[in-house]
């Protein structure tokens, strides 16, 4: 997980402070699944937050198949 939030750290260097980028621990609950988290502040999202709706569905798509 902390190589996962350095490439995290990364991307949004690279890309510049308007790319939000998340790290999700989706084995845990998806109420509190975000444990890295750059640029935050493009969607107001911080650690312990959820995951959004897209994540959600993308895990309900995969356990549907």
């Amino acid at each position: 997980m902390e190589m996962l939030k350095q490439v995290a750290a990364c991307i949004a260097a690279q890309f510049g402070s308007n790319c939000e980028v998340v790290v999700h621990d989706l084995s845990k609950h998806p109420d509190h699944s975000i444990v890295a988290i750059e640029n935050g502040h493009v969607t107001g999202r911080k650690v312990g937050d959820g995951a959004s709706h897209v994540v959600i569905e993308q895990l309900q798509s995969n356990a549907t198949e």
